[in-house]
C-alpha cells in the first residue's frame, strides 16, 4: 500500500502482482484475498479493466477456498459480505471489456451460495462404506447444520439468564424470548453431534481414505448455459450493484443446418446482451420496496387496490419494456431469475402495453408462459437430477413422487382445491390435510420417509417469514400456538425443515413451493450483500384466500 499512498501507482500494480505469482490461494487464502482485492481496486480506478479482472478473480479465488474451508455459514456469510464489492466490480470490469458471458459467470458465483452448497453436499457419500455408516453420516449431516444454522441465527453471546422480549438481541433474533434452557439443550446438543461426527468421519476413513466432508461447489460453465435455453426460449437474470441495476438477457444460438455424416456440433451456444440503469435507479428501488412491504403488512385490500400501481413503477424502474426490445421476437417463453428484493414481486405481472384499454402484462407477451428460477446454476442441478431419474428406473417419469401440506388451520378457502388440482397431475402423491397437518406427523415415519423421497414438495399454509432471522421464519401446521407477531419458541423455525430427511433415494428433490395465505413478513429486507443468505424457499402470495 506504501506505493499506491505515495500515488506511485504502476509501482504499487507491478508488486502486487509480483505478490501474486509468489503466492496461491490455496497456501496463503487469507493474504491472496488481500493483494488481489488491492489490485483489483487499485486497476478499478485506473480503468484498467484486464489487470482489475487479474486481481478481482485472484481475490475471489482466494474468498471461495475460505469458505470451502470453514463449516460455519455465519461466517461463509459474513466473508461474502464483506467482499460485495468485489463481485460487483468484477460484473463491471468484465463488461466495460465486452465479456458478457464472463460477467454472467460473476454473478452467478455470489447467488444462492449456501443453497447451492447445501444441495450439492446433502448426497455427497463415501464409498465402500457399510450402509449403516453411510446413514448416520447422513443424519448428523442434516441435524449438525440445523442446529448450527438455529444458534448462528440468534448472533452474539447469549446471556446466562436468557433473552428479554425487549432487548437488543431479542430483537435481532426475530423478537422472540427464548429460554435459556432451550439455547443450552441445544448448544450441548451441537457438541455431542460434533464429536459423534468426528468419529464417524475417522471410521469411514478405514473404507473411503478419499472421502471428504464437503465438496467444493465448481463455478457454472459457460457450454451448459444452452441447456436452460431450449428453441423460442429467453431468459433474463437480474443484478442489483451500489451504482445500478442489471439485467442479463440471454437466448440460443438458432439451430444450425443439418451437420454431414460424422461431423460433431461442439459449437450449442448463446447470445446475450444486458441493460443497466443509473445510479437512481437502485434508490428508487429501495423505496419501491419498503413501501410495497408496509402497505402489504398492514391490511391485504390496501396492498390489493395500489399493487397494480407498484408494478407500474417497478416496470419503469427496471425499464422492461427495453429489456424486452432485445428479446428476439421468436421467443415464446421466457425464463426470470430475479435478484434480491425482485423476489418479492410478481414480475411476471409487470405491464408493458395497453390494447383498447386493456393492461397487457409480461406474460401476455410469451405464449408458452414465464417461468422462475432462483440462479442459473440451480437450473442446472434440477436438469442433473431430472437426467438422473430418465436413466435410472427408480426414478422414472412414472414414479415421481409429491409430498403437500394442504390447509393446516381449516381456514384457508381454496388450499384443498389448489392441492387437488396440483396432486392430481402425480401419479404417486402423499398429502397431510387439516387435522393431520401436525408437526409430529411430518416429523415421524411413514411421512418423514415420504418426505425424503418426494420429487416435489408443496405447502398450502400460513406462515412468517423473518427477514433479519430467516430460521426463525416458520409454517404454521395444524395445532401450532402463535402469538402473532412473534414466530414460535425455540426449534420451531425453519431449521426444522432443513433437519428433516430430504433427497433420498430419488436423486434429490426439486425447490419447495409455498403457496401461503396471510404470511407475515418484516418491513424491511437486508441491505447490500449478495445472494448468499437464505437458503428458505421462495414465497408466493397464491390463491389460497380467493384475493
Amino acid at each position: 500500500m506504501t506505493y499506491k499512498n505515495l500515488q506511485q501507482i504502476p509501482q504499487a500494480l507491478e508488486t502486487w502482482q509480483s505478490a501474486l505469482a509468489l503466492s496461491s490461494p490455496l497456501k496463503f487464502p487469507v493474504e491472496y484475498l488481500l493483494i488481489g482485492r488491492n489490485l483489483g481496486d487499485t486497476a478499478f480506478e485506473g480503468e484498467n479493466w484486464p489487470l482489475a479482472i487479474t486481481g478481482y478473480e485472484a481475490a475471489l479465488d482466494a474468498l471461495e477456498e475460505l469458505c470451502h474451508r470453514d463449516r460455519s455459514d455465519a461466517n461463509k456469510q459474513q466473508r461474502r459480505s464483506e467482499n460485495v464489492r468485489v463481485y460487483e466490480r468484477l460484473v463491471q470490469a468484465y463488461l466495460h471489456q465486452n465479456q458478457i458471458d464472463q460477467a454472467l459467470v460473476t454473478l452467478e458465483r455470489g447467488k444462492s451460495r449456501s443453497l447451492i452448497e447445501l444441495l450439492v453436499n446433502r448426497d455427497l457419500l463415501p464409498k465402500n462404506t457399510p450402509p449403516e455408516i453411510c446413514q448416520r453420516l447422513e443424519q448428523l449431516r442434516r441435524e449438525l447444520s440445523a442446529n448450527q444454522r438455529f444458534i448462528e441465527s440468534l448472533g452474539g453471546d447469549i446471556p446466562t439468564s436468557g433473552i428479554a422480549p425487549d432487548s437488543p438481541q431479542s430483537r435481532s433474533a426475530g423478537a422472540v424470548n427464548i429460554p435459556i434452557d432451550s439455547i443450552n439443550q441445544i448448544r450441548e446438543t451441537l457438541v455431542q453431534q460434533k464429536q459423534e461426527l468426528n468419529q464417524v468421519l475417522e471410521q469411514i476413513k478405514t473404507f473411503d481414505s478419499t472421502f471428504e466432508y464437503t465438496q467444493r461447489v465448481q463455478r457454472i460453465n459457460l457450454s451448459e448455459i444452452p441447456a436452460l435455453l431450449p428453441e423460442k426460449t429467453a431468459l433474463v437474470e437480474w443484478f442489483i450493484a451500489s451504482e445500478g441495476i442489471y439485467a442479463f438477457i440471454l437466448w440460443a444460438d438458432p439451430p444450425q443446418p443439418a451437420l454431414e455424416k460424422g461431423e460433431k456440433d461442439d459449437q450449442s451456444s448463446f447470445r446475450a446482451d444486458y441493460w443497466q440503469s443509473k445510479p437512481e435507479a437502485v434508490t428508487a428501488l429501495g423505496e419501491l420496496r419498503d413501501r410495497y412491504l408496509k402497505t402489504y403488512n398492514s391490511k391485504t385490500d390496501i396492498w390489493e387496490d395500489q399493487l397494480e400501481s407498484f408494478l407500474e413503477e417497478l416496470a419503469e424502474i427496471l425499464n422492461i419494456n427495453h429489456i424486452l426490445s432485445k428479446i428476439p421476437p421468436t421467443c415464446q417463453r421466457l425464463i426470470l431469475v430475479p435478484y434480491r428484493e425482485l423476489h418479492l414481486f410478481p414480475l411476471h405481472a409487470l405491464p408493458v402495453a395497453k390494447d383498447n384499454g386493456k393492461t397487457l402484462c409480461l406474460f401476455d407477451q410469451f405464449s408458452q408462459g414465464v417461468q422462475y428460477l432462483p440462479s442459473l446454476q440451480m437450473g442446472l442441478m434440477s436438469l442433473k437430477n431430472i437426467a438422473l431419474r430418465d436413466e435410472n428406473p427408480d426414478h422414472a417419469v412414472n414414479n415421481i413422487q409429491l409430498f403437500a401440506i394442504q390447509n393446516p388451520t381449516e381456514d384457508l378457502t381454496f388450499a384443498e382445491l389448489e392441492v387437488d388440482a396440483i396432486a392430481s397431475k402425480f401419479t404417486a402423491n402423499n398429502i397431510l390435510s387439516r387435522e393431520k397437518a401436525t408437526k409430529i406427523a411430518l416429523t415421524q415415519p411413514p411421512n418423514s420417509d415420504l418426505f425424503r423421497d418426494a420429487n416435489y414438495l408443496h405447502f398450502a399454509c400460513h406462515g412468517s417469514f423473518n427477514f433479519q432471522s430467516p430460521l426463525l421464519s416458520h409454517l404454521i401446521l395444524a395445532g401450532a400456538v402463535v402469538d402473532p407477531p412473534r414466530p414460535p419458541l425455540g426449534k420451531g423455525g425453519s431449521e426444522e425443515l432443513f433437519a428433516l430427511p430430504q433427497g433420498g433415494s430419488k436423486g434429490g428433490s426439486n425447490l419447495p413451493h409455498l403457496t401461503k395465505g396471510g404470511t407475515e413478513g418484516g418491513s424491511a429486507l437486508p441491505k447490500g450483500g449478495t445472494e448468499e443468505g437464505s437458503a428458505l424457499p421462495h414465497l408466493t402470495k397464491g390463491g389460497t384466500e380467493g384475493g
